[in-house]
């Protein structure tokens, strides 16, 4: 799995609170391997760079829907 697809599940299960389940089937993998791609990225944050870069991330995860109602 890449790291753009680990930080894509991490994303959908922490930021939108989808189960492991929903995100794994939306990006077309097995439950368990939605949880790896979640903890390998929940490590990384030990990286106070990476944590930054991940905080951000999530920052625009949460921003979207109201962009996306300003733009239409």
């Amino acid at each position: 799995m890449t790291r753009a697809r680990q930080l894509a599940l991490y994303l959908a299960h922490v930021t939108l609170s989808w189960p492991l389940s929903r995100a794994a089937f939306a990006f077309g993998r097995d439950r368990t391997t939605a949880g790896s791609a979640v903890r390998m990225v929940e490590d990384l944050r030990d990286d106070p760079e990476m944590d930054a870069r991940i905080a951000a991330l999530e920052e625009c995860v949460r921003q979207a829907p109201a962009a996306w109602e300003r733009a239409s």
